[in-house]
């Protein structure tokens, strides 16, 4: 019975310990949506990182697409 509660300590002790650094990081705890770094937000209402990049994505996206319009299309003659 001893060495449960040794146990119980020693697993109370590493708890405390890790709730202590979280406290003393000054880091805040984020919860997993978007937290893997795949980009699958699936975030009803994301974060201003989020929103900032999925602005830059949009931008980058449109530009894309308008450099593509614009590109000098080959000429085609008809016969008439």
């Amino acid at each position: 019975m001893g060495e449960f509660f040794a146990a119980l300590v020693v697993f109370g002790l590493v708890i405390t310990g890790m709730a202590v650094g979280v406290i003393f990081s000054d880091r805040r705890i984020t919860g997993s949506c978007g937290g893997l770094g795949n980009g699958n937000c699936v975030c009803k209402n994301p974060c201003e990182k989020r929103q900032a990049r999925m602005q830059a994505e949009q931008a980058q996206h449109e530009s894309q697409h308008e450099a593509q319009e614009n590109e000098a299309k080959p000429l085609v003659f008809h016969r008439r």
